[in-house]
């Protein structure tokens, strides 16, 4: 794997101007976001999409939902459409597509959307046979979300929004309930810089399983955890932990697939029957290695309070309740320093217009926000 060393030195802070840039290049429509969406939700016990599980913590509203919401009142505050794509995977297209339909896209106009599938790749046993089924058809799984861009480029939807004036994507993984599709300070922190692609990063806590961001040959790089080595001392005080949320540059995008670069294949063993503990090898690409082929990148650090808080599992870290609570505790951040008073003494949830206050189209939102909160 080479001589990796721990990335630490981050920036930790967003300046006045590049918030401003990033509010700029809002209101010029230069922006748009892909949520990686091909999950099926297996570890959260239940038969949902992983997108369509219910997380708000008063009116249940599904992942999908808040951020379709997110994009919606982006789009009133800036004064322009905001595009939110989605990529999804073979087994959850179709319930993707069909739920959002029945749902009239959460108020967003069909045009604001588009969709598109990530591949599908055989599995393998542990002699890395290709594995097949009763009838002899080839086992396949979705091959990871490593090709999101060359998809979003070959699939036409890159020219499409081009053609709109959009100049960068904010990649949003669709189990990140804190994540904001639209962030003028990301986009500020990247545009001012002239990256190519960057990455926000959190502090990792001690034994979480996220990646961790490094520095090899020059670049920054992410380690998955599952591909941790010896050479990588995970125990030291302070890591950056990877949180999937990235930025990346059209052009970056076009010279990328253009020049078809090659993305390594990583091998991940998942337990097919948990009775046997039969597991299968399932080959995937990840996005972040995308990161090798930019000359130019940086690393935003935030408070995990206000970007990350992924789910992942039914109980424990990372599952429905930690996802709760942590949007709880964002709104009752977010009531504060919006409304300027106390937050409501019980569960409550905020209008995701909140994020993007000017959005109330109102000149007195703090004496007019009692219909934007729910209790």
């Amino acid at each position: 794997m080479g001589m990796m060393l721990p990335y630490t030195d981050g920036c930790y802070t967003v300046s006045p101007e590049q918030r401003q840039l990033g509010e700029r290049i809002l209101r010029e429509g230069k922006a748009a976001c892909l949520l990686l969406a091909g999950g099926q939700g297996s570890r959260l016990g239940g038969t949902k999409v992983k997108g369509m599980m219910p997380v708000s913590v008063v009116l249940q509203k599904s992942l999908f939902q808040i951020f379709c919401e997110r994009a919606l009142f982006a789009s009133h505050a800036y004064g322009k459409k905001m595009f939110l794509g989605i990529m999804t995977s073979s087994g959850n297209h179709e319930e993707t597509v069909s739920f959002l339909e029945e749902n009239c896209y959460f108020g967003l106009d069909k045009e604001q959307l588009f969709f598109f599938q990530q591949e599908d790749l055989p599995l393998r046993d542990k002699e890395g046979h290709i594995l097949y089924d009763a009838r002899g058809n080839i086992e396949v799984a979705p091959n990871g979300n490593g090709r999101a861009l060359h998809l979003f480029y070959e699939r036409g939807f890159w020219e499409k929004l081009h053609q709109h004036g959009v100049e960068y994507l904010q990649i949003v993984p669709i189990d990140n309930a804190l994540a904001d599709p639209f962030d003028r300070d990301f986009l500020g922190f990247h545009v001012s810089q002239r990256l190519e692609a960057s990455i926000q990063a959190v502090e990792r806590k001690p034994g979480e399983n996220v990646g961790v961001l490094v520095q090899k040959e020059g670049k920054v790089q992410v380690v998955e955890y599952s591909e941790w080595s010896e050479n990588l001392d995970v125990n030291q005080k302070k890591l950056l932990g990877n949180t999937g949320l990235y930025c990346f540059s059209f052009a970056f995008i076009a010279s990328l697939v253009k020049e078809r670069e090659e993305l390594p294949l990583h091998m991940a063993w998942k337990c097919r029957n948990p009775t046997t503990q039969e597991k299968v090898g399932k080959s995937e690409f990840f996005l972040f290695d995308v990161f090798s082929y930019a000359k130019k990148t940086a690393v935003l650090v935030r408070p995990r309070k206000e970007c990350f808080s992924p789910l992942k599992q039914k109980e424990g870290i990372d599952s429905l309740d930690t996802v709760k609570r942590d949007l709880q505790n964002y709104d009752q951040d977010l009531f504060l320093r919006v409304v300027s008073r106390d937050p409501p003494d019980q569960p409550f949830e905020l209008s995701q217009a909140f994020r993007y206050p000017i959005a109330f189209l109102v000149k007195d939102m703090h004496k007019n926000y009692k219909n934007f909160v729910f209790t």
